[in-house]
């Protein structure tokens, strides 16, 4: 250790090598005195590192002057090493110990040894903070365990208890101890006591006849305290606390398994919920402790954000400043819960885990540090924040280990007088107590910034003011029927003396976030629409109490939500039911990052890993869907962006569910029947789904093609399958996964009529036997089909090989007129079934988008032989690349292009306006107008005109393109 020392704490001023020679004169031993001198000889640092546990420690000059070999073997060896041997030396010794006079003493002994060897690494900077509580740690656990071991191994020799391997006393023994807090995390401070959960399982101990299971193991756990915090004339172990078990006051000391389950099942507490997440089996039947926990991890990571869990850590992050105040002063400060203390950042780290930890896994980690390195990485915490809170808690705990090191004692608490401190600031590194001042309110006054930011403190405005407010004030806020408004909140609050226990809940979750939600609905365009709309869902909502209390905590969500109310009530309608939509906002990047398929993919595979089950992978993945299927209209609301981008989230999020789903859905068949070998599958996606023009109300039109060119015909499992059954069988297999209504509802409709032959033919095709269809019988309304076709999941070079043979069929050389004739007779045909009267019908009114894409696709099947080009990925591009290929008049493309664009923002916005129970009302004079505001038109009357205008110049141009194509190039050039 001695050549790797590189700092050490400041002497006093004037005491320099004098107090260490003094030491290593007063040895008796004369060879541990020369071999001390010789160690210290030429390394000055070496020498003021020891000067510093002479001067400033008394518990360390003391145990380095009742042992100075043990002082010379640590300044002699490795820490790392040192550590090793003293962990395995006093295992070995403890291991032959036959009684309690015999243990005790190896263990006390191990622990000094280690406490002196811990504080010179620290002192003397070779570990850093991280090393030197993980090396607390392994000594805490080895302690343990051998105490435990130790305890057990006597019941089973006096015949208590029966153990199935006494080699290994802890195994199966089903008896553990639980390690909680800063011992479960591996992050021990210098003094610590520990923090255990003692739990057995009566009902499969192998106890002795006539033995109760539950006094036994009672009587155990307090032996295993008892040799590890007696005080002994060589001092004690570990002190132990217990107290974290449920209901402490009113159960023995070990817990019965059954008894701790339904505790957590049914009564347990928040602030548990947040121990647990560091909490980790440390001795005893470590698989039962494992399996335990396990059980658990629904009750720590809730799947939703639970807003009491976060309010109650910030309920006790407002105690930390209620209690200890925000004084400046430095002096006598407490390090752990004073201001901008480690606490303070403990919290806030854990708070953080508790958003966003039950969705990534990655944050479930139980060590601060890391913790905050993976808040960082991830996203959730700006990385300067991160930095920032990193940097100050290893300087508190540093500062922490400082105060315990110099007594042993379990104290954070800054000396209060001036010389004190003065001397504490130069054994903590520093020139002086100024200068440590100066640092420690830099550190804290950082960790409280990002605290206030983590717990998102927020001034409510008054309940009470917003149940009683009047019509006038109502008024004032922009309502412009402000007496039925009031009226409408009056019947909310309702008459709670006659309320039930539920209406009471929802009532005091409505309370108290009524007055900023009106604040929410009078900041939208229409304030009467929004607070109507809130009181029409009322009745239907699924967790009134729920969607209150997730309301409460955000000022961007309740004005989301109202907008919703507003503009877009299939998305509200979706809230009321699942009001934990609304979590996906807890993430600040919700807003910020475009929904890309392969992202999307990546954050429902997240989440589907942590399903257990195939079915309930399906859960997840429906959850996980219905989610970004929410984002993407949420964020299109919010973000002003136009339906182009819209109907691609959308898309994105479809195209990214069905990958997961075939991934999950073949890995699951896989393991019953085996995969084919050589044999591949790709799944084509066709209608607006192909097209990447989704919207909010869309189903998946899907086409499954399989090839087994140079591949086997049968399957490889223990089930084999042929091979044409085994496709089939899959593709009915992904159908179920993604449209089978679950408890979790369903996440898409699945369209497959596209497929040749219709609902007739199999459901999932060979490629050949699909090239072979299209080119010899299929219609020409399946080459307009064609024309929207994608490949979007299965294996890439199939998807390839597919998208290349679609664009071979497309190209075919065509007869204009004949082809016209075709597209007529189909336009002709879909008018003669849906109408195309009725101006409320976007995508089928004459004139409107089936009009214009009829005449896009109609040009490409005539022309895209000779101008391939033409198959570009949007109808808009299409239109573009024919007008400048000649091919179509530019004012005509211009046109369409114009008229889709609008048709399109108008489709996007009626299906989120609209719902299953109440369609949008075209003839609604407020949706018009709230509607041309949107798009930036003066009245709800101009919108009305303009589509009529468009619809007119559409049809124009589609009896000018598909009822006279020998006529295409008139105009051409315009």
């Amino acid at each position: 250790m001695v050549d790797r020392v590189v700092g050490a704490p400041r002497p006093r001023p004037g005491q320099r090598r004098n107090a260490v020679e003094q030491f290593v004169t007063a040895i008796e031993d004369e060879g541990l005195r020369a071999r001390l001198a010789n160690l210290l000889a030429g390394r000055p640092k070496a020498v003021q590192l020891a000067t510093s546990i002479v001067h400033y420690s008394p518990f360390l000059s003391r145990i380095a002057g009742a042992h100075p070999e043990w002082l010379i073997e640590a300044l002699a060896e490795p820490p790392e090493l040192h550590l090793t041997r003293l962990i395995d030396e006093m295992t070995l010794i403890g291991a032959r110990a036959e009684d309690d006079a015999a243990i005790m003493p190896t263990l006390r002994h191990a622990r000094q040894r280690v406490a002196l060897l811990v504080a010179l690494a620290d002192l003397g900077g070779i570990w850093a903070l991280e090393e030197v509580t993980e090396a607390l740690t392994r000594f805490a656990d080895a302690a343990v365990v051998l105490a435990t071991d130790f305890v057990l191994l006597d019941a089973h020799r006096n015949g208590r208890l029966v153990l199935p391997d006494p080699e290994h006393p802890g195994k199966q023994s089903r008896f553990v101890l639980i390690a909680m807090g800063k011992h479960g995390a591996r992050e021990l401070n210098y003094s610590s006591d520990i923090d255990l959960i003692a739990i057995h399982d009566s009902a499969h101990a192998l106890v002795a006849q006539g033995t109760e299971p539950d006094a036994l193991f009672a009587r155990l756990t307090q032996r295993v305290v008892r040799l590890l915090q007696s005080r002994t004339a060589d001092d004690y172990v570990l002190r132990v606390d217990l107290r974290l078990r449920p209901d402490p006051s009113s159960t023995p000391p070990s817990v019965p398994l059954a008894a701790a389950y339904q505790y957590y099942e049914t009564v347990g507490q928040n602030w548990e919920r947040a121990a647990f997440i560091k909490a980790r089996p440390v001795a005893g039947d470590i698989g039962m402790g494992q399996a335990f926990l396990a059980e658990l991890t629904p009750f720590v990571w809730r799947r939703h954000l639970d807003f009491q869990a976060i309010a109650g850590l910030r309920g006790l992050w407002r105690d930390v400043r209620t209690v200890h105040g925000d004084d400046e002063a430095i002096s006598g400060r407490n390090v752990k819960l004073g201001p901008g203390g480690i606490r303070e950042c403990e919290l806030a780290t854990q708070a953080l885990q508790l958003v966003f930890g039950g969705r990534d896994a990655r944050l479930r980690g139980p060590r601060t540090l890391h913790m905050l390195k993976a808040l960082a990485e991830s996203g959730h915490l700006p990385k300067e924040a991160g930095k920032r809170l990193s940097d100050a808690y290893r300087f508190l705990r540093t500062i922490e280990h400082r105060l315990q090191m110099r007594n042993d004692e379990q104290t954070q608490i800054l000396p209060r007088e001036g010389a004190d401190l003065e001397d504490f600031a130069r054994w903590s590194g520093f020139a002086s107590a100024k200068a440590f001042e100066k640092e420690f309110a830099s550190r804290t006054s950082q960790v409280r910034v990002e605290a206030q930011k983590a717990f998102g403190e927020r001034e409510a405005t008054a309940p009470s003011a917003a149940a009683s407010l009047t019509a006038k004030e109502l008024a004032g806020k922009g309502f412009r029927r402000p007496a039925e408004a009031s009226r409408l909140v009056a019947g909310w609050l309702g008459q709670p003396e006659r309320a039930t226990a539920r209406a009471i809940k929802v009532r005091e979750s409505l309370m108290a976030v009524l007055g900023d939600l009106v604040e929410a609905f009078a900041a939208t365009d229409d304030p009467d629409a929004a607070i109507s709309a809130f009181d029409r869902s009322f009745e239907r909502m699924a967790a009134p109490a729920e969607l209150f209390s997730i309301l409460s905590e955000s000022e961007t969500l309740r004005r989301l939500f109202a907008a919703m109310l507003g503009s877009a009530p299939r998305l509200a309608e979706a809230i009321v039911q699942r009001p934990h939509l609304l979590d996906v906002f807890i993430d600040v990047r919700a807003f910020s990052e475009a929904q890309t398929p392969r992202r999307v993919a990546s954050r429902i595979g997240a989440r589907l890993a942590a399903g257990t089950s195939h079915e309930e992978a399906l859960d997840l993945l429906r959850d996980a869907g219905r989610e970004e299927w929410f984002m993407a209209g949420a964020r299109f609301l919010g973000s002003g962006s136009n339906a182009a981008h819209l109907g691609a989230a959308y898309t994105a999020v479809a195209e990214a569910s069905l990958q997961v789903a075939l991934e999950a859905t073949r890995n699951t068949f896989a393991a019953e029947h085996g995969l084919v070998p050589g044999a591949r599958l790709a799944a084509i996606a066709m209608g607006r789904l192909g097209a990447g023009e989704m919207t909010a109300t869309s189903d998946l039109d899907l086409i499954v093609i399989y090839d087994l060119t140079g591949g086997a015909t049968v399957s490889d499992g223990r089930r084999p399958l042929d091979a044409v059954l085994y496709f089939s069988r899959l593709t009915h297999r992904l159908i179920t996964a993604v449209s089978a209504p679950t408890s979790h509802g369903r996440l898409y409709e699945i369209d497959m009529r596209l497929r040749p032959s219709g609902g007739k033919g199999p459901v999932a095709l060979s490629l050949s036997a699909f090239m072979q269809y299209q080119r010899k019988e299929a219609e020409t309304w399946e080459h307009l089909a064609l024309t929207r076709a994608r490949p979007v999941a299965g294996d890439p070079a199939l998807c390839r090989l597919v998208a290349a043979s679609i664009r071979r069929i497309v190209s075919l050389k065509r007869d204009p007129a004949r082809l016209a004739a075709d597209v007529g007779a189909m336009r002709r045909l879909l008018a003669s079934e849906k109408g195309d009267d009725d101006a409320a019908d976007l995508k089928n009114m004459r004139g409107g988008l089936v009009d214009i894409d009829f005449c896009a696709q109609f040009l490409m099947l005539a022309h895209a032989g000779r101008h391939p080009t033409l198959l570009a990925p949007s109808i808009e591009a299409s239109l573009t690349e024919a007008a400048a290929r000649g091919l179509l008049a530019k004012i005509h493309a211009r046109t369409l292009i114009g008229a889709r664009s609008l048709f399109t923002e108008l489709l996007q916005r009626e299906r989120l306006r609209s719902t299953e129970a109440a369609p949008m009302n075209w003839s609604d004079p407020s949706i018009l107008r709230n509607m041309a505001r949107d798009l930036g038109l003066a009245s709800g009357s101009a919108l009305a005109r303009k589509v009529e205008t468009l619809r007119a110049q559409v049809r124009e141009v589609y009896e000018a393109v598909i009822a006279d194509p020998a006529n295409l190039r008139q105009g051409a050039g315009r």
